[in-house]
């Protein structure tokens, strides 16, 4: 009996450290990343929402992400995350339950990641692996703008989407991200999956002075005809009122007599 009570005794003692080594995969339903692009570094803000069950204190939960990304986590704005590296690169999370008390509601986390090109980029935000729909937005200073190159992606009114994408899904990932991440009016949202974009999207960066090259240049160029044009009209009508001038004096000379046959 005393042998029975001791092996009781120790399994009862392993049973919170087991817990806590328990892991299991997040099954996450949307999520959202919000890309802030300076200089040299690009900053993501993600909330992965819509986390499935796995009830229980002192869980693990694994993210797995559709592909390997160079960047680093910050911990302040990734609270109970952490990251798993492999090669140098982040393959995934871990995420401790007990740290993250809503995680089956959302979890957030702020990666920099290095910005690599001036103009032409490729985007490589934490995408969970898989069918699992994500709203990707991009901005920064001078009105920033990203728009996609990459041929799985099309441009719609409102939003860029690939061509498989629906219409249920993108209202889907909308509605379950809710308020926590709430569009602005001149924010075009990219709706993609892991599988998707599993080696990022590429595409181009504009600022709005660039924007406004084309017009500038065609307002002057518009200017310059405008201005042309007045001139030769000018040039006219100043020529004739040269010969106007003319004809007058003649005829205050030669009265009206002048111009009339002889």
């Amino acid at each position: 009996m005393r042998f029975a009570a001791a092996i009781v005794a120790l399994m009862l003692l392993a049973a919170p450290s087991a817990r806590a080594d328990a892991t299991a995969p997040m099954t996450t339903r949307a999520a959202s990343h919000e890309a802030r692009v300076s200089h040299d570094e690009i900053t993501w803000r993600s909330l992965y929402v819509g986390n499935a069950y796995y009830p229980g204190s002192g869980m693990t939960l694994l993210l797995d992400l559709a592909e390997p990304i160079v960047a680093s986590l910050d911990a302040a704005g990734s609270p109970g995350v952490t990251p798993i590296v492999d090669g140098g690169a982040i393959v995934g999370f871990a995420i401790d339950a007990d740290h993250v008390p809503s995680w089956s509601d959302g979890v957030a986390l702020v990666l920099h990641a290095p910005r690599t090109g001036a103009s032409e980029a490729l985007l490589a935000p934490p995408l969970a692996r898989g069918d699992v729909t994500s709203r990707i937005v991009v901005s920064g200073d001078d009105d920033l703008r990203f728009e996609p190159t990459a041929p799985q992606l099309e441009r719609h009114v409102g939003y860029w989407a690939a061509a498989s994408s629906r219409e249920g899904e993108r209202r889907a990932c909308d509605e379950a991200i809710g308020e926590r991440a709430r569009l602005r009016l001149d924010e075009i949202p990219i709706y993609v999956t892991g599988a998707e974009a599993s080696h990022g999207i590429r595409g181009h960066f504009t600022t709005s002075s660039e924007r406004a090259r084309p017009g500038i240049f065609f307002a002057a160029v518009l200017f310059v005809l405008v201005a042309s044009g007045l001139g030769l009209a000018h040039l006219r009508l100043s020529g004739r009122a040269r010969i106007e001038q003319a004809e007058a004096v003649l005829r205050e000379e030669y009265g009206d007599s002048w111009g009339k046959p002889g």
